[in-house]
């Protein structure tokens, strides 16, 4: 990828014993959305609007199937006071679509956030 280092999450995700990093997760992540019977469990650092809409659009049938869907990312009192009302959408527009959503306030174990450099 062309993309800058700095501008992917540095966040490795745990699947069924495999690590994948922002790059390489996306596949994977479907098929077990498109597999799973009971639960799924997401940890994100972060909620931009497009990935929410991609990210519904995948959860969907799962959802449909009754498949309970439980998201972890940072609060939005973690952000800029800039991007907190869109962090805020994004929450609400999962909850709508009946996935649990909780927040964290710590960083540490989420990689840095995305576009603040920090």
């Amino acid at each position: 990828s062309n993309r800058n280092r700095r501008d992917t999450p540095s966040i490795a995700i745990a699947m069924g014993g495999e690590f994948h990093d922002a790059e390489s997760w996306s596949g994977r992540f479907r098929d077990d959305l498109r597999k799973a019977e009971q639960e799924v469990m997401i940890a994100s650092p972060g909620l931009s609007a497009a990935r929410v809409e991609a990210f519904l659009h995948d959860a969907l049938p799962a959802l449909q199937r009754g498949v309970r869907v439980y998201v972890t990312t940072l609060a939005p009192e973690v952000y800029p006071e800039q991007v907190r009302a869109k962090i805020r959408e994004s929450m609400e527009k999962l909850r709508q679509a009946g996935i649990a959503v909780f927040t964290r306030m710590l960083r540490c174990l989420m990689g840095s956030l995305p576009g603040t450099g920090t």
